[in-house]
């Protein structure tokens, strides 16, 4: 069985707990175990640099999700989705931020209607006309992350539905808004 970093990176070794630190797996204890107590220490700050590279994962996934865009249509299977959206991360010198992360088995989260998040791409169902698709895209370039979701209506969607994630990115936007120094 190998550790969680080493199935992240897409290794067939085991990485040392030294190599996990410099790659930025923090979350992962001396034993490479997974340390919630990790996440809860204070926040560190990102450097103009540091948060230079983080813009650029994040760059790549914007690409990653237009890519989807282009290609998401009724009769379309997520595996398949997914499959380009590996091609393309790892093309552009990445690796897919999820895949492999405690120990999931893709490079998209895809989640189809009522699935709340974290859906696994399916090798069996294909789009349909009217399903609400959440794609959430991860990648992992330069020791630094990148992630976003975007929410696809494919094909003829009800205008109720159409109502619902309009009003749902208007409250989105004027969250974002909101999120300033001082408040």
């Amino acid at each position: 069985m190998y550790d969680k970093a080493s199935l992240f990176l897409g290794s067939t070794k085991p990485l040392t707990f030294s190599k996990m630190n410099a790659l930025g797996f923090d979350w992962f204890n001396k034993n490479g175990k997974y340390d919630s107590y990790i996440l809860k220490k204070k926040p560190i700050y990102k450097t103009d640099e540091e948060v230079e590279l983080i813009r650029k994962s994040c760059l790549l996934v914007c690409k990653a999700l237009a890519h989807v865009a282009s290609v998401i249509k009724p009769g379309v299977k997520g595996a398949k989705i997914d499959r380009e959206a590996e091609e393309l991360i790892r093309d552009n010198g990445a690796v897919p931020g999820f895949k492999g992360l405690y120990g999931f088995p893709a490079t998209l989260c895809i989640s189809i209607n009522e699935g709340v998040v974290h859906g696994v791409p399916s090798a069996d169902y294909e789009f349909r006309d009217g399903d609400i698709v959440s794609v959430d895209c991860g990648t992992y370039m330069n020791g630094f992350y990148g992630d976003a979701a975007y929410t696809f209506a494919i094909g003829a969607v009800k205008e109720e539905t159409m109502e619902l994630l309009r009003v749902t990115k208007t409250a989105l936007y004027k969250g974002i808004d909101q999120a300033v120094v001082g408040k």
